[in-house]
């Protein structure tokens, strides 16, 4: 991932578990906000460890924008080749997380 800001701003990052880095933006009279970069693990245990830990930045209450790929399919309309999609635990999981942590996709 390569970021670039603007003079004024003020970013901290911080790594977490190795699939997701989270950038804290600040700049004067703008409320701060988090930018987190997501390239998750195919291995399942893994990625249930960054969905718990990113749902414990989301509790900080700030603006924040995610972004990247999550190793999971939240429909077909995701699906663009290969194997026809099917609903899995693993799709009903990241279904439940999203809902739980009142995520809404942004349209493409």
């Amino acid at each position: 991932m390569v970021v670039l800001w603007r003079q004024g701003m003020s970013i901290v990052t911080r790594i977490g578990n190795g699939q997701t880095l989270y950038l804290l933006v600040q700049e004067p009279n703008i409320t701060p906000w988090i930018l987190a970069g997501v390239y998750a693990s195919p291995d399942t245990s893994l990625r249930l460890q960054m969905w718990n830990e990113t749902s414990e930045v989301i509790k900080a209450g700030l603006p924040m924008l995610l972004g990247g790929d999550y190793n999971t399919l939240l429909g077909g309309m995701e699906k663009k080749r290969g194997a026809p999609f099917r609903i899995t635990p693993a799709t009903i999981r990241f279904q439940e997380w999203v809902d739980n942590n009142h995520l809404q996709e942004l349209a493409e």
